[in-house]
């Protein structure tokens, strides 16, 4: 189970014997957002899209598809171990059995599991998926509570759907400068310490705040009996869940 507490706080996720290290937002500045994403994606590559299109590999696990990707181009293989090394701080080799990670005079062999688990921790710090928390597991003690933590969960939701999907939607520099202007407690002096995960944590809770005060405004001039009023408090707890529209 992921601690959500690192995530919020932007420290390690212990994965296997390694770390998986967020980065903050002014060291992706410094190596470009275009280069950080470049090594992001590679981790995260949808493997299910390469089986579809080479019906050879379906019994493949993903972490084969990584290793067969890599080894077919030196640039992906090059690029492959510089993401590698950039989320984990460790320099990585291709051998027979696989990946192996230098650890002193050892040579560590990163296992399949061990891949999974990577992906998924940079998943939650990178706000593309959500930790299975005991949060998840929560019941809510009534209907009202329940649909605060629905809507909560859709805000979220379509956030990770724009951060997996859309490409021409809002990139890291637009987040970072909505969140620097409106944010009581950021500017664009102090934010870049932040990481990925707490920038979109507090982007998130802006949207809330912003649409439960509209809301507030507008409503002594509506007949809330004719009109369906979707008004979730702007303390509703937010997930990445939270930005995808509800599916019939």
């Amino acid at each position: 189970m992921i601690d959500k507490l690192k995530l919020l706080r932007g420290k390690p996720i212990p994965c296997n014997g390694l770390e998986i290290i967020p980065l903050t937002l002014g060291q992706i500045e410094e190596m470009g957002e275009h280069e950080y994403n470049k090594r992001l994606n590679l981790l995260l590559v949808d493997t299910n899209k390469i089986i579809n299109q080479l019906s050879d590999l379906k019994d493949l696990s993903d972490y084969d598809v990584f290793l067969l990707l890599i080894s077919q181009n030196e640039e992906i293989y090059n690029l492959a171990l510089s993401a590698l090394k950039l989320f984990t701080g460790k320099d990585f080799i291709l051998t027979r059995d696989g990946l192996s990670y230098i650890d002193g005079d050892n040579l560590i062999l990163f296992s399949a599991n061990d891949f999974d688990l990577m992906r998924k921790i940079l998943a939650y710090q990178n706000f593309i998926d959500e930790p299975d928390t005991e949060e998840r597991k929560f019941k809510p003690a009534n209907k009202k509570a329940e649909e605060l933590i629905r809507k909560r969960d859709k805000f979220r939701k379509e956030i990770q759907e724009r951060n997996k999907n859309d490409k021409d939607g809002l990139h890291l520099s637009d987040i970072i400068s909505i969140v620097a202007s409106y944010s009581n407690n950021l500017d664009l002096n102090k934010i870049w310490d932040y990481t990925v995960y707490q920038l979109y944590e507090e982007y998130a809770r802006l949207l809330l705040w912003d649409e439960y005060h509209s809301v507030q405004q507008l409503l002594p001039h509506i007949d809330t009996e004719k009109t369906d009023i979707d008004l979730k408090h702007w303390g509703t707890k937010v997930s990445p869940k939270i930005f995808k529209e509800d599916k019939v």
